[in-house]
């Protein structure tokens, strides 16, 4: 006849090696053990955690549920800080293993990160790994309110550094403000591009007219933009590069249009598009008009021409 393998079960997970000696010796304490409260269940592991001496285990079990707290945390950890008694009341989910408890207790001793902790209504495991793993000098409400996972935190160190880096006029406290001031909903990748896209606009060309104006900042490309209907923002990429810039034409007679300046050589810029409103065109007396106010620095593809990569693009030699 086969054998039955033996039931194993852990129903107090790490800690029942702990327990289950305990129960055997006095069995009403597994009525304690099963009525005990999460919070309680949270605070009987940090205490194991904690302690140096696991020699001492039995010991400490025997003080749960019959002396305070504090008189407990006072005798595992005599230098751990008792608001860990009152973070047992906000962790989250089953007992952590023991590493994390400790993650918690060197956290506590840290100004911000203690505060960040004790102003949080409930604390899941991953986040205090996370904030352990976020430098002293990042551990601010914006930061925090964005580690969610363990892996959150080399994500959002690298997010913050690269746009100090992008906008040193900022500095890191500009840098964190402008953070927490972002919506939750809006990811890290996409605020970084924000701040990249406002860098990374070089300055125009040429200064322009009273009537020719440079778009010299992504802001004013994209309410230009939204103004005209059209898609100049797809242009942003030739603008970066160095390649294009676009200017903002209006005259008094009710005149308005989008000129795309191209740059063929170092110095040299030749008027390529010229557009109004839904990218219509313009008629010939009006183009006339826009080329007369760049004709100062810029040369203008000939009406009829498909373009200024006709002239220079070596794809056509």
């Amino acid at each position: 006849m086969k054998k039955t393998a033996p039931i194993r079960t852990r129903p107090f997970g790490w800690m029942t090696d702990i327990i289950f000696p305990a129960i055997e010796r006095e069995p009403r304490r597994l009525a304690v053990w099963l009525a005990a409260t999460r919070p309680e269940w949270h605070f009987a592991a940090m205490a194991f955690a904690l302690l140096d001496d696991e020699e001492r285990n039995a010991d400490v079990e025997a003080m749960l549920f019959v002396r305070t707290k504090k008189e407990i945390l006072a005798d595992v950890a005599p230098s751990a800080d008792p608001r860990l008694i009152r973070l047992c009341d906000k962790l989250k989910g089953r007992i952590w293993r023991p590493p994390t408890y400790r993650r918690l207790a060197e956290l506590v001793e840290d100004k911000e990160a203690a505060r960040l902790l004790l102003r949080t209504r409930s604390i899941d495991r991953r986040r205090v790994l996370a904030l352990a793993r976020v430098p002293a000098t990042f551990r601010c409400p914006a930061v925090f309110a964005r580690l969610h996972r363990i892996s959150d935190a080399e994500k959002v160190v690298f997010a913050v550094g690269l746009v100090e880096r992008i906008r040193p006029d900022l500095g890191r406290a500009g840098v964190l403000r402008s953070l927490a001031q972002t919506r939750s909903k809006t990811s890290l990748e996409a605020w970084a591009r924000g701040h990249f896209r406002e860098a990374s606009f070089p300055d125009p060309p040429w200064p322009g007219t009273a009537k020719l104006k440079p778009l010299a900042s992504w802001q004013a490309v994209e309410k230009t933009a939204i103004r005209f209907r059209n898609c100049i923002r797809d242009y942003v990429r030739e603008v970066r590069s160095g390649s294009h810039y676009l200017y903002l034409f209006e005259d008094g007679d009710g005149l308005t249009a989008v000129v795309e300046f191209v740059r063929v050589t170092d110095g040299l810029w030749v008027v390529d598009e010229i557009n109004g409103p839904d990218n219509k065109p313009l008629s010939p007396a009006q183009e006339a008009r826009v080329v007369a106010e760049a004709s100062e620095v810029a040369l203008a593809v000939p009406a009829g021409s498909r373009g200024v990569h006709v002239w220079t693009d070596p794809s056509y030699w």
